[in-house]
């Protein structure tokens, strides 16, 4: 697992989930780990950090992308992106995958 910090743009390797914890916080942490349950997510921004499993360019320029969009405005960020991924989940009878794929701020 790897942390990258929206100010410093620089990848810290992270050995342990206690580690994790003490670095972003317990809801930060939380939030990681369910999304992580899907097979499919490789990455996760929780302001103002990104969580990856193996990051790769391709994957560090999209989370900071969604770093940047969450700084301009967290709150909108999240109601938006939750509220697509709900209407997509029933547009696409739960699919999970297909319904994150085709949130707005998931296609590059």
């Amino acid at each position: 697992m790897y942390l990258l910090k929206a100010n410093k743009k620089k990848l810290k390797k992270i050995n342990s989930n206690k580690e994790l914890i003490k670095e972003i916080g317990i809801a930060r942490f939380l939030t990681a780990f369910l999304a992580f349950r899907f097979k499919h997510i490789d990455g996760i921004a929780l302001y103002p950090f990104a969580i990856l499993k193996k990051p790769t360019e391709k994957l560090i320029k999209h989370e900071l992308k969604h770093l940047k969009q969450q700084k301009k405005g967290l709150t909108s960020f999240l109601l938006k992106y939750s509220a697509e991924f709900l209407i997509n989940c029933l547009r696409y009878k739960f699919n999970i995958k297909k319904a994150y794929l085709n949130i707005s701020y998931e296609k590059n």
